[in-house]
C-alpha cells in the first residue's frame, strides 16, 4: 500500500491521490484562501482598469453598438436566439464565413446591458474586466480543488494560484478584455470551468446528481461559442489523468456535453438552416486566406501557424489584432518554419501518447493545448482568418497551468534548493514579463486609430491592416481637422494614400481598399486641381474593378462643372474607358455604353465617342 502511494505521488504529482480521497474535500475553500483569491482579483481587474474610457471598436459594432436586436433591449433577445449571429446587424442572413454563425449568448448579455444600463462604452468595458476577474477566480478554485493540500502549506505559492496569476498577466488576453466583442471568450471559459468544476464534483463524490449542472454549465458554453464542444474530450481526460476511478465515471462524465451538444447543433439547425456548409456569398480574400493557394500550401501555411501560437504562447511577442494576408505568408513544405512546426508538433503529440498511460501532468496539459485550439486552427473548419490571438484564450489555460506545475512541483523536486531558487527566478521571469506586455499592449485597444497604429507597425504585409491604417487616417485625422488647415489636410491624405496603395500592392482585387483609393484620388484633386492625375487613377482602378458606383458619381459631378479643361481631359477618359469594356464579355458591352454615354453629355457631336456608343448598343 505505501508503494502504491509512493507511485501515486511520483507519477501523478498528487493530483491522482488528491481526487482519491474524496474525504478531504472541504467545503471551506474561499473562507481558508481568501488572501490568494482576493490577490488574484485585485490584480485581473486592476491590469485592465484602464480600459474603462477605451472605445468600441472593431466587431462591437457587429455585435452590439448596431446590433438591431440589441438596442430592442430584452424583447430583442428571443430575435437573437432565433437567428444567425450578423442578422441583427445586417438586417438579413447572409453567407459571410463558411458555416455561418450561431453564438447567441454573448449577444444575448449586450441585450441585457442594453435594457438594464444603456450603451455606454464605460459600462461594457468594466464588465469585461469584472468577468474576467471571475475567470481568474474560477481558474483558481478548479486548480484548488485539485492541488488544496499543498495549498494549506503554501497559500502563496502552489500551482493553483501561480497559474492563477500567470493566466490573469498573459498577454494574449488583452484582446478578449479590452475589446468588448472579446465577452465571448471570457463568458465561453467561464462555462468551460464551470463544466470542469462540476466535473470534478461527479469524480469525486460518484454522485450522478452533479452531471445535471454540467449538462447546464456545457449547453450555456456551446450557446456563446462553439469552441466549448472540445471539452467532450478534456472532461474525461480530467477524469484519466487525475481522478482515481472507474472507467465508468470517465465515459459518463463525457455524456452531458454530448448531450448538450447534440441539442445545440440541432437548435443551431433550425435557426441557420444547415449544420456546416462551407460556401459563402462573394468570396474575398479577407473571408478565405487561403483563397488561391493549393492544397499544399493551405496545409503548410496551416501547420505553419499552429507553431506561432505555440511560441506566443510562451513568448507572446510581438502581438497584433491583424494575423490576415499577407502579415502570415503563403508557406510550403521546402520552408523552415513549416518543418520546424511540424517536427515540433511531432513531438509534443509522442511526449502526450508516451506520458498518457502515465497519467502525467504535462501530458494532460498537451492534450488539452491541441485539443481546445483544433476548432480554430483552420484545420477541419475554416475560420475566415490565418490566425488570431483570441483563439489562445481557452488554450492558454493548459499553459499556465504546465509553467505553474514546473515551477512548483518539477523544479524543487528535481533540483532540491536550486530548483526552487531556479523556480522563483522564472515565475518572477514570466510574471514581470507578461505583466509588462500586458500593460504596453492594452493602450492599442483605446480607439479604432490607436489600434491601427499599433498592429501596421507588426503587420507591415497585411492588406487588411493596411487598408484600416489608411481608413483611420482618413477617418480619426483628415475628416476632423479644420478644413482651414489646407497643407495639414493634404499630408493626411497623402499618408492614407501611401497605405492603402500597399493595401492594394498586396491584394490587387482587395474591394475595401480600392473603394477607398477613390475617394483619395478625389480628395487629393481637391487640393491640386490635377484633373488628369485623378482620370487617370481613376481610369486605372475601373480596369481592376468595374462596379464603382462613387467613381461614377464623382464623374457625373465633373460632368457638371462645364469646365473646358476638365471635359477636355474627361472626353479622353471616356473614350479609352469605353473602348476598354466593349470588347469585353458579360457585362462589357453595357459598362462601354454607360461610359460613352456619359461622355457625349458633355460633348454631344464627338466622332469617337458616337462610334463608340453606336458599337455598344
Amino acid at each position: 500500500m505505501s508503494k502504491q502511494k509512493k507511485k501515486i505521488k511520483s507519477k501523478l504529482d498528487i493530483w491522482q491521490a488528491r481526487l482519491s480521497k474524496p474525504s478531504e474535500e472541504t467545503p471551506s475553500f474561499w473562507r481558508k484562501f481568501w488572501l490568494p483569491g482576493l490577490i488574484i482579483f485585485i490584480f485581473s481587474t486592476a491590469l485592465y482598469v484602464s480600459t474603462y474610457n477605451f472605445d468600441y471598436v472593431l466587431d462591437d459594432k457587429i455585435v452590439y453598438t448596431e446590433n438591431a436586436y440589441v438596442k430592442e433591449g430584452i424583447p430583442g433577445i428571443k430575435k437573437i436566439l432565433s437567428s444567425e449571429s450578423f442578422e441583427g446587424y445586417f438586417g438579413e442572413q447572409k453567407k459571410l464565413v463558411a458555416g455561418a454563425r450561431y453564438r447567441p449568448l454573448s449577444i444575448a448579455s449586450f441585450a441585457v446591458e442594453f435594457a438594464a444600463l444603456g450603451q455606454s462604452e464605460t459600462t461594457s468595458h468594466l464588465i469585461n474586466v469584472l468577468l474576467y476577474g471571475l475567470n481568474c477566480l474560477l481558474l483558481f478554485r478548479i486548480f484548488g480543488m485539485l492541488y488544496q493540500q499543498k495549498m494549506e502549506v503554501h497559500p502563496l505559492w502552489n500551482v493553483a494560484f501561480v497559474a492563477s496569476m500567470l493566466f490573469a498577466a498573459h498577454p494574449l488576453h488583452v484582446e478578449c478584455v479590452a475589446n468588448v466583442k472579446g465577452r465571448d471568450e471570457i463568458l465561453t471559459l467561464i462555462a468551460c470551468l464551470g463544466t470542469m468544476y462540476f466535473a470534478i464534483k461527479y469524480l469525486l463524490k460518484g454522485n450522478l446528481i452533479w452531471l445535471l449542472p454540467l449538462f447546464i454549465t456545457f449547453f450555456l458554453g456551446v450557446m456563446t461559442k462553439e469552441n466549448t464542444v472540445t471539452f467532450m474530450a478534456v472532461l474525461p481526460l480530467l477524469g484519466w489523468y487525475f481522478a482515481k476511478t472507474d472507467y465508468k465515471k470517465i465515459i459518463l462524465v463525457a455524456i452531458p456535453g454530448i448531450v448538450a451538444t447534440l441539442l445545440y447543433l440541432f437548435i443551431r439547425f433550425q435557426v441557420i438552416g444547415h449544420f456546416l456548409e462551407n460556401s459563402v456569398d462573394n468570396v474575398d480574400l479577407m473571408n478565405d486566406p487561403f483563397k488561391g493557394m493549393s492544397f499544399s500550401e493551405k496545409y503548410a501555411t496551416i501547420i505553419y501557424t499552429l507553431g506561432l501560437y505555440f511560441k506566443l504562447s510562451f513568448f507572446p511577442h510581438p502581438l497584433t489584432h491583424d494575423y490576415y494576408p499577407y502579415h502570415i505568408p503563403i508557406m510550403n513544405w521546402a520552408k523552415g518554419g513549416t518543418i520546424t512546426s511540424l517536427l515540433l508538433y511531432i513531438v509534443l503529440i509522442g511526449i502526450s501518447v508516451w506520458g498518457f498511460f502515465k497519467k502525467h501532468i504535462y501530458s494532460f496539459c498537451i492534450v488539452f493545448f491541441i485539443a481546445t485550439l483544433s476548432v480554430t486552427s483552420n484545420l477541419f473548419f475554416p475560420v475566415g482568418t490565418f490566425m488570431n490571438e483570441r483563439f489562445l484564450y481557452v488554450s492558454s489555460v493548459a499553459v499556465v497551468l504546465f509553467l505553474a506545475w514546473m515551477m512548483v512541483r518539477f523544479l524543487p523536486n528535481k533540483l532540491g534548493g536550486t530548483g526552487k531558487m531556479l523556480s522563483y527566478a522564472l515565475f518572477a521571469l514570466f510574471f514581470i514579463g507578461f505583466t509588462a506586455k500586458t500593460i504596453w499592449r492594452t493602450p492599442a485597444w483605446k480607439n479604432t486609430y490607436n489600434l491601427n497604429a499599433y498592429a501596421i507597425e507588426v503587420s507591415k504585409n497585411s492588406a487588411r491592416a493596411n487598408a484600416l491604417m489608411a481608413t483611420a487616417i482618413y477617418e480619426q485625422q483628415y475628416l476632423k481637422t479644420d478644413k482651414k488647415e489646407r497643407a495639414l489636410r493634404e499630408q493626411q491624405v497623402d499618408a492614407a494614400t501611401i497605405y492603402v496603395d500597399k493595401a492594394i500592392e498586396i491584394h490587387p482585387l482587395y474591394s475595401s481598399a480600392l473603394n477607398l483609393k477613390a475617394g483619395l484620388l478625389a480628395e487629393k484633386y481637391h487640393f491640386n486641381r490635377d484633373v488628369d492625375l485623378l482620370l487617370a487613377g481613376f481610369n486605372k482602378l475601373l480596369k481592376v474593378k468595374s462596379n464603382f458606383p462613387y467613381i461614377d458619381e464623382y464623374l457625373n459631378y465633373l460632368n457638371r462643372r462645364n469646365d473646358d479643361k476638365v471635359n477636355y481631359a474627361l472626353i479622353g477618359f471616356y473614350h479609352d474607358i469605353g473602348n476598354h469594356f466593349i470588347d469585353r464579355s458579360g457585362d462589357g458591352p453595357a459598362l462601354a455604353n454607360k461610359y460613352f454615354k456619359m461622355g457625349l453629355e458633355i460633348a454631344p457631336n464627338n466622332p469617337q465617342l458616337l462610334d463608340g456608343y453606336r458599337r455598344s448598343q
